[in-house]
């Protein structure tokens, strides 16, 4: 009786000294799919755009919204515009998800992209985009592949280590990301997401 009472003691002083560190192990993944058909629900949107010349102090335009002109499946997606013509700007969309606080996570990211043409020279970079955090500047952004690579759709797909906040939210955000001097359209759907704990 008295080496249970023992090992009573040690066990409940071992869960006082680390429950507050200790993360679920059997926490489920986050899947997520978005196709846009009823609009950017709860997706919000981001710039870091340069000033428009023509109009001081003003940024150049940009928008993010749902369009029927092209789709990859259903009959919508989200459409990305933005004026390249100084060759700088990052516009996108990003949408937070609960998690466990602190824990360290795998974030796998999927979409389908739309572009008009082909091209040899680099248009625009897509950027991609997981952690704590919420992105709010180019240099945040995975910007390493070229939206121009066919004409028509398709598949990228990122998986990025991150961190979860203290207060248990992870951000994922995607967009476009301007090189060449262009007026740049872009479409994106399919979106998944996946997060899983590490």
């Amino acid at each position: 009786m008295r080496n249970t009472w023992w090992f009573l003691i040690a066990a409940a002083g071992f869960v006082v000294m680390t429950g507050a560190n200790c993360l679920p192990v059997d926490e489920e993944p986050v899947a997520f799919n978005d196709g846009f058909e009823s609009g950017l629900g709860a997706w919000t949107q981001g710039s870091d755009v340069p000033e428009d010349p023509n109009n001081p102090g003003q940024p150049v335009a940009w928008s993010i919204e749902q369009s029927d002109a092209q789709a990859d499946e259903g009959q919508y997606s989200a459409r990305f515009s933005l004026d390249g013509n100084q060759d700088d700007g990052t516009i996108w969309l990003v949408r937070e998800f609960d998690v466990t606080a602190g824990r360290a996570y795998s974030v796998t990211l999927a979409f389908s992209l739309w572009s008009e043409t082909e091209s040899f020279n680099t248009l625009a970079k897509v950027a991609a985009y997981a952690g704590g955090k919420a992105p709010d500047a180019e240099e945040d952004f995975d910007v390493s592949m070229a939206a121009n690579q066919v004409a028509g759709w398709r598949t990228y797909t990122y998986v990025i280590d991150a961190t979860a906040t203290s207060n248990g939210k992870i951000r994922v955000a995607f967009g476009i990301s301007a090189v060449w001097e262009a007026q740049l359209t872009y479409y994106i759907d399919d979106v998944a997401i996946e997060i899983e704990p590490k």
